[in-house]
């Protein structure tokens, strides 16, 4: 940049302690139930627009190495005060030494190429008879997916690589006092450098591998696949077992609410028939109280008219 020019070159690691102290691996699976069941246009997706995704995390700490006699120019172009030195390096990576974590994708099948299989034993020149044995019997056809197989198997998402401990041991070069001067320059720099050309170097790696597990590996592949898509079913089962479950408790609300009704309703009948009865007990008591009232007017008149 403006400030500082750093080169490096012979940069050949050592990796006769490139023995990790620590490897874990990690899987993440993320299902979309609505837009996998109901076929929903505007339901949610992933963020790439797929219904399902799975992600493999592999991470790798305290790794050590070494890259012995490498040549190096540093020079500080601005500021007091000015420095340029060149001369030869050793980088140890030692203590905590560097971390390196590894962010995976399962592609899916619309997402890469497919390529033909090489031919198979099958393919080869039968004899006569052998083969009017085998025309005698039905084949099945096989499919364009059955005669291919993917290019590649997953998408490296992230590669991320830190750097905690370096150590440089400069010798062979010019000045001493600038040599420490620029040795103090040169830290960060190739720290920053070396974490993100070994980044690039793993990603284009992982991708040579990838294509050779997709090659073949697919006894990895059926069981990466076989696990996804017991994880779905998984998920779908328990969701058609939840939808199944809802519709039943709300069958038998239903049914419930139907007896209270009745209930209801035949209790109001009840209330109504007591309250006509009652009603009716009252209009006979009066009626008899007014014919009480009547045979005592009677008789009283009937005693006036003797006396």
């Amino acid at each position: 940049n403006n400030e500082l020019e750093f080169a490096a070159d012979n940069i050949v690691l050592d990796l006769q302690h490139f023995v990790p102290e620590h490897i874990s691996f990690d899987s993440h699976t993320e299902v979309y139930p609505r837009a996998a069941m109901l076929k929903e246009d505007k339901a949610k997706h992933s963020r790439l627009g797929f219904r399902t995704e799975q992600f493999f995390y592999i991470t790798i700490t305290g790794v050590h190495c070494k890259a012995r006699r490498v040549a190096f120019y540093v020079k500080k172009k601005k500021g007091i005060p000015r420095v340029a030195e060149k001369g030869l390096a050793d980088l140890v990576m030692d203590g905590r030494g560097m971390d390196i974590t590894l962010r995976l994708r399962k592609l899916h099948e619309s997402e890469t190429p497919r390529v033909p299989l090489p031919a198979s034993e099958d393919s080869k020149p039968i004899s006569a008879k052998a083969a009017g044995k085998k025309s005698s019997l039905k084949q099945p056809k096989k499919s364009d997916s059955a005669r291919s197989r993917p290019e590649r198997m997953f998408d490296i998402a992230d590669v991320k690589v830190k750097m905690h401990n370096l150590s440089i041991h400069v010798h062979e070069n010019k000045h001493t006092i600038s040599g420490k001067l620029g040795l103090a320059l040169m830290m960060p720099v190739a720290k920053r450098l070396i974490s993100k050309r070994l980044a690039q170097s793993l990603a284009e790696f992982m991708v040579q591998g990838d294509r050779m597990l997709s090659k073949y590996g697919s006894s990895a592949e059926s069981m990466v696949v076989g696990g996804s898509r017991r994880v779905f079913s998984v998920a779908v089962g328990a969701a058609k077992q939840g939808a199944t479950k809802s519709k039943e408790q709300l069958g038998k609300l239903k049914g419930k609410s139907k007896d209270a009704k009745e209930q209801v309703k035949d209790a109001k009948e009840e209330v109504k028939d007591a309250a006509k009865a009652v009603a009716d007990k009252a209009h006979d008591l009066a009626d008899t109280e007014n014919k009480l009232a009547q045979q005592q007017e009677y008789r009283r008149d009937s005693l006036v008219e003797r006396i």
